[in-house]
C-alpha cells in the first residue's frame, strides 16, 4: 500500500537550524507552534549527557524515549474517548470493552512500526544534553490505518473461508492450523482500530462490531475443531520378546493436551497413527547390559490416505542388570523426546 507522507515535510523544517546550531524543533515555543495536538502526536524528551555513555547509544535511547512518550499520547487518547460512553449498550457492552481494551495494545506496541512516525535525535556539546523529538500526522494515520481495517478485515475473512471449505471437505487437522494462523492477523486489527480511535474516527472506520464478530467467528470454528480430529492408534510395541505399550499412551496424553480426541473404532477415526518399536541386544559386559530401541511412527488422514507424517528414531539406548531392563530403559530414555517432536511436527 503506498503511504505519501506529509512528515517529510517536516523533516525538512526539523532540518532547517538556527545557524548551524539545534534544530528549530528544540525550541519549545516553535515545537508547539509548528506540531499542534489538534493535528499530531508528538513526544519530547531531553537529558544530560550521562558520563561515559557513547553518542550514538544516548540517541538511541532517547529516540525510543521519545517514541514512547508517543505512544502513551496516543493510549491516552484512546482511553479518553468520549464516544466510549455513548456505546456502552452496544452488543450488551462488547464494544465498549474492545474500545478500552485497545489503550492495552498501544501500550504492548512500544516497540510497534507506527507508519508516519518520525523521530530524531540531537546533541548540544555545549550545554552537554541530548534531545530527541518524534511525530505523526494525524491526519496521515487517519488514512492509512482505514485502508489497514479494511485489508486486515479482508485478509482474516478470506483465512476463515479457506479454512471453512477445508474443514467442510474433511481436512480437520489442516482446517485447525488455518483457523490457528487468522489469530496473529486480529493483532495487526486491533493496533489499527486503535489509532483510529485515538484519531478520532468514527465506527464505520473502525469497524469494531464486524471485527468482534469476526473472532466470535474464530473462536467458535477452533472450539469447534479443536477436539474434532478423533485418532486412532494401532501400536506394536516389543521389549525383546515381551509385547508392551509404553509410547502409545505417551503420545496419547500428549494429543489429548492439545484438544485431540480418540477412538476404538477405526473407521471413526480421522487419522490413523502407528507405532512400530522394537528393542535389540546390544553390549553386555561386567554385568551390566545394553539395549537399543528403534521406533517407526506414521501418521495417515484416512479420508485422503495421505500420510502425514512419519519418522524413525533408532539406537536409542538403554542399560540395565538384564537386557530386558535394559530395553525398558531405552523405552524411559525416548517417550518424552520422541512424543515432544510427534506434536511439534503436525503442530506446525
Amino acid at each position: 500500500m503506498k503511504f505519501t507522507c506529509t512528515i517529510v515535510a517536516c523533516c525538512l523544517l526539523w532540518q532547517a537550524a538556527l545557524g548551524q546550531g539545534a534544530p528549530r524543533w528544540v525550541n519549545d515555543r516553535w515545537r508547539e507552534a509548528s506540531f499542534p495536538q489538534s493535528a499530531y502526536f508528538t513526544g519530547f524528551v531531553s537529558e544530560f549527557a550521562i558520563p561515559g555513555e557513547p553518542e550514538d547509544k544516548a540517541k538511541a535511547r532517547l529516540e525510543n524515549d521519545a517514541k514512547r512518550k508517543l505512544l502513551e499520547s496516543i493510549r491516552v487518547s484512546v482511553q479518553s474517548d468520549q464516544t466510549i460512553a455513548d456505546r456502552s449498550e452496544d452488543l450488551n457492552g462488547a464494544l465498549a470493552q474492545s474500545y478500552a481494551a485497545y489503550s492495552s495494545v498501544v501500550s504492548t506496541s512500544a516497540s510497534a512500526e507506527i507508519v508516519g512516525l518520525t523521530v530524531e535525535a540531537y546533541y548540544d556539546r555545549k550545554d552537554d544534553v541530548f534531545y530527541a523529538f518524534a511525530c505523526a500526522n494525524k491526519a496521515e494515520l487517519k488514512e492509512y490505518y482505514k485502508s489497514g481495517v479494511s485489508v486486515a478485515m479482508q485478509k482474516i475473512a478470506a483465512a476463515m473461508s479457506t479454512a471453512r471449505q477445508q474443514e467442510s471437505s474433511g481436512n480437520k487437522g489442516r482446517a485447525k492450523k488455518m483457523y490457528e494462523s487468522v489469530q496473529p492477523l486480529f493483532g495487526e486489527l486491533e493496533l489499527a482500530q486503535a489509532l483510529l480511535v485515538a484519531v478520532g474516527c468514527d465506527e464505520g472506520s473502525i469497524q469494531t462490531a464486524k471485527a468482534l464478530a469476526l473472532k466470535s467467528a474464530l473462536t467458535a470454528a477452533l472450539a469447534q475443531v479443536q477436539g474434532a480430529i478423533a485418532v486412532y492408534i494401532d501400536s506394536e510395541e516389543w521389549n525383546f520378546d515381551q509385547r508392551v505399550r509404553l509410547l502409545a499412551p505417551k503420545l496419547k496424553a500428549e494429543l489429548a493436551k492439545r484438544g485431540y480426541s480418540f477412538t476404538d473404532a477405526r473407521k471413526d477415526a480421522d487419522w490413523l497413527l502407528a507405532i512400530s518399536a522394537a528393542t535389540r541386544q546390544g553390549s553386555g559386559t561386567g554385568g551390566i547390559f545394553m539395549a537399543y530401541l528403534d521406533v517407526e511412527i506414521s501418521i495417515v488422514e484416512q479420508r485422503t490416505k495421505k500420510e502425514i507424517y512419519a519418522n524413525t528414531f533408532t539406537d536409542l539406548k538403554g542399560g540395565g542388570l538384564d537386557y530386558k531392563a535394559a530395553g525398558r530403559k531405552a523405552y524411559d530414555s525416548g517417550l518424552q523426546a520422541i512424543a515432544d517432536e510427534v506434536v511439534k511436527s503436525i503442530e506446525r
